[in-house]
């Protein structure tokens, strides 16, 4: 085996995955209308792709809505509480990544 051959040949592969941040933690959750509530910590609109995860929750849906206090909005900003749509149940302190312009 070559030299050259020999020192790649340890080398790792360059990765090309986006690191995933929350956007948001769950604090309450109301089961008979399938809303969430949100603690935004980065913006959130309709129309974006969101996974939800937590200790024993972990799907994959697009907002389809958003409110602040029963008005429905179009994009939540850091900071506010918005109720969100979820297809599942889900629990307090579960997190919900953006997939938006993920990779994989």
């Amino acid at each position: 085996m070559s030299a050259k051959k020999r020192a790649w040949s340890g080398a790792k592969k360059a990765t090309s995955k986006k690191v995933l941040r929350p956007v948001a933690e769950i604090t309450h959750y109301f089961p008979r209308v399938r809303a969430a509530v949100l603690k935004l910590n980065r913006p959130l609109s309709i129309g974006d792709p969101v996974w939800i995860k937590g200790n024993t929750t972990d799907f994959r849906q697009t907002v389809g809505s958003l409110q602040i206090d029963r008005v429905p909005i179009t994009t939540a900003r850091p900071g506010q509480d918005a109720a969100l749509e979820v297809m599942r149940d889900v629990r307090p302190a579960d997190k919900v990544f953006s997939m938006k312009g993920a990779i994989g």
